[in-house]
């Protein structure tokens, strides 16, 4: 079952109809997410990709998460270069910006904020919280507007969480550099199928990429190199 969706601006809804530009664009856009979680270690698997628009949302990438108590630094760190991934495409393949990418930047900049300033997951601020204590962490309650510490401590706070985000854009933009034949490819079966599942996209990458490991695969003769390894629903 699809047993989870992130990065889109809306999961569920009527089907909308549209524009073929829109449909190449959405097609490198979610690609570029699915290809930066697919080379990045401490992602969840993948279930689908899909350009059928639904609601506001013209396209979703789906993801199996596991099961978690909680989640470590390089986990969110990969998080945000996967939330990156779908701007940074439709800048390399378009040499333009869209707002489609405006949910993906929110909910960065949200975790990022939460880096900060609630798990003290910040070198220069160190394990110190900054966040109000009726806050409720991923429930879309904005942190108040409201502080206690100085301007100082701000904008050490606001560099941080600028730098998490930035330094999460190159390294999406890195792997899509590096990859960007497999990038075009699966955005063409995208705009001829309008869904692909998380196992077409491995196949894809191992057959342009003879003897590559994936991240969080273990040794398979099949491939001669790896499969995926079993998602938690």
């Amino acid at each position: 079952k699809d047993a989870f969706c992130v990065m889109s601006e809306e999961c569920g809804g009527k089907y909308k109809v549209i524009k073929e530009d829109d449909k190449k664009n959405t097609a490198y856009h979610e690609g570029g997410h699915a290809i930066v979680a697919r080379f990045l270690p401490e992602t969840d698997s993948i279930n689908k990709i899909t350009i059928i628009p639904r609601g506001r949302a013209a396209g979703v990438t789906w993801f199996l998460p596991e099961e978690k108590d909680f989640q470590y630094k390089d986990q969110l760190i990969s998080e945000l270069a996967v939330a990156m991934g779908g701007r940074v495409a439709e800048e390399l393949i378009f040499n333009r910006i869209s707002t489609g990418a405006s949910n993906d930047i929110k909910q960065a900049t949200n975790l990022a904020s939460y880096m900060v300033r609630a798990w003290g997951m910040s070198e220069k601020i160190g394990p110190l919280s900054f966040a109000k204590q009726d806050e409720q962490i991923f429930l879309g309650r904005e942190i108040s507007q409201h502080r206690d510490y100085s301007e100082a401590t701000a904008q050490i706070i606001d560099s941080e969480i600028s730098s998490l985000v930035k330094n999460s854009y190159n390294n999406a933009r890195k792997i899509l550099e590096e990859n960007i034949d497999i990038l075009h490819k699966l955005a063409e079966l995208l705009i001829e199928k309008e869904t692909v599942l998380g196992k077409e996209l491995d196949d894809l990458i191992y057959e342009m990429r003879p003897g590559i490991t994936i991240p969080g695969t273990t040794p398979d003769s099949d491939h001669g190199t790896a499969k995926a390894t079993e998602s938690k629903e």
